[in-house]
């Protein structure tokens, strides 16, 4: 009997030390999962930072060049303007051309 009370000793012994080894498996495991998920969200906030200032960077670059943008619109708006009066007449006349000038001509009729 005493072999077996042995025996049944070491088995709940390595039962114990299975278990401790997998309690701490299990603790080692999430530490690493609040490493990796805190060093993933320092990496997107450098990330985030980084696109912030682009676009900060662009919309001075922007707001700088506001005045220029008004001085622009308006070239852009004299050249349509005097394109429109250069070209006015002779594109009425094109229209009108083709709107006046019809050819009347009598089509027999297809049989089908």
């Amino acid at each position: 009997m005493s072999s077996q009370s042995t025996a049944i000793q070491c088995l709940l012994d390595a039962e114990q030390k299975a278990a401790g080894s997998i309690a701490n498996a299990r603790e080692e495991r999430k530490e690493s999962l609040k490493r990796a998920k805190a060093e993933a969200n320092a990496e997107v906030e450098r990330y985030r930072q980084e696109l912030m200032s682009k676009f900060e960077a662009e919309n001075k670059t922007a707001t700088n060049s506001g005045a220029n943008t008004e001085a622009e619109s308006q070239k852009v708006c004299s050249a349509y303007n005097s394109g429109y009066a250069k070209n006015k007449t002779a594109a009425l006349n094109w229209i009108m051309s083709r709107v006046l000038d019809v050819k009347l001509e009598y089509y027999a009729p297809v049989a089908i």
